[in-house]
């Protein structure tokens, strides 16, 4: 038993960190409709934590309002994390948001940080997932949308700001 529970946990985590899910899951789909204007949420109004982020997320309409998946953070050296599944235009699309204590990185925590600081991904168990980290340095972000569609790059690309930009 003892051999057979680290595989299990290796298949659970790389499972997770792939975004796989099965073909008979159905995923929230999010839209461009009504979405707020971005200087209509306020970046002030929300915590300076996971949960303040995704909430403000959630508000800018690029999170479905559920709650995330919590995730193996400590597995990156994070405080917390959180995985959404949606659709968008069609297309799958996996969000991932981890926090750091900066005052308290172990190991892990540094060399992930570096990692994506370096060269905009991680390596977690021989795969390689590409990141990005928010310009205060506190959160982590995986968004996997593999459209070539123009709608899901301009949605990336706006997600990604409103992320970096989050309690600079």
């Amino acid at each position: 038993m003892k051999k057979i529970l680290p595989i299990i946990l290796c298949a659970a985590i790389v499972f997770s960190v792939s975004g796989c899910v099965s073909s008979g899951t159905q995923l929230t789909a999010l839209s461009t409709d009504n979405v707020p204007k971005a200087d209509s949420v306020k970046v002030k109004d929300y915590d300076d934590n996971l949960d303040g982020l995704e909430k403000y997320l959630k508000k800018r309409a690029f999170l479905p309002d559920m709650d995330g998946t919590e995730m193996s953070y400590d597995m990156i050296g994070a405080k917390a994390g959180h995985r959404y599944m949606f659709t968008f235009n069609n297309s799958q699309v996996t969000a991932e948001f981890y926090e750091y204590d900066l005052k308290n990185l172990n190991d892990e925590a540094k060399k992930t940080i570096e990692s994506v600081k370096k060269d905009g991904k991680f390596e977690l168990l021989g795969m390689t997932t590409e990141a990005t980290l928010s310009d205060n340095g506190k959160y982590l972000m995986v968004y996997t949308d593999n459209s070539g569609e123009e709608l899901n790059k301009t949605r990336k690309s706006d997600v990604l700001k409103a992320f970096k930009e989050y309690k600079k």
